[in-house]
């Protein structure tokens, strides 16, 4: 992991860290200063997630759990019941942080106007409704098929995955963004 990506990853845990903040890396990214790059978002996007799922792994959840020994297992289910775990668990995911706000817009209206046979809108289509340039469009359906909300299909034409979704649920594609007084400018739920 280079200097920049550990830079970017310190701030976003600084970040999230103040409470009510779901800043993305392209928000770290222009608020440190460094000029966009696709290749280290999606990096660090990844490395993030790999610490996530450690961090939620099941041996991480059965030493949280050791002081239940004594409980029977009924009690224990009861008990874990809907925990802020879950509910965490169910909240976030890679799109949550990885995608541009732009990209979580083609992601909304791809899901808005596919027509039932689940085709999406040609990138024309979408560039022109959103108001986005050739390039941002492509980049954002490009990442859109790393996250594996689309896929590549023979016709070299993008179509919804089968588990596409899933990223309906939680945070989903859903976003609000603040700009403070002083340019900073983060997501919130």
């Amino acid at each position: 992991m280079c200097a920049s990506e550990r830079q970017i990853i310190d701030y976003l845990r600084r970040d999230w860290d103040a409470g009510l903040r779901i800043t993305t890396i392209d928000q770290a990214m222009r608020a440190l200063g460094l000029p966009p790059d696709d290749q280290v978002r999606w990096q660090v996007g990844q490395a993030l997630d790999d610490v996530w799922r450690q961090r939620l792994g099941f041996r991480q959840v059965l030493r949280g759990l050791r002081w239940l020994r004594g409980f029977r297992w009924r009690d224990l289910f009861d008990l874990i019941g809907p925990s802020p775990l879950r509910a965490e668990i169910k909240q976030w995911n890679s799109a949550s942080f990885i995608l541009t706000n732009d990209e979580k817009l083609v992601a909304r209206y791809i899901l808005r106007v596919q027509d039932d046979a689940g085709r999406l809108p040609p990138s024309s289509e979408i560039r022109e409704a959103l108001h986005l340039d050739e390039t941002k469009t492509h980049t954002a359906l490009r990442m859109l098929q790393r996250l594996s909300f689309l896929i590549l299909n023979g016709d070299n034409q993008y179509d919804l995955a089968l588990g596409h979704r899933t990223f309906l649920q939680g945070l989903g594609f859903s976003f609000h963004t603040v700009t403070l007084q002083d340019h900073e400018q983060f997501n919130v739920p």
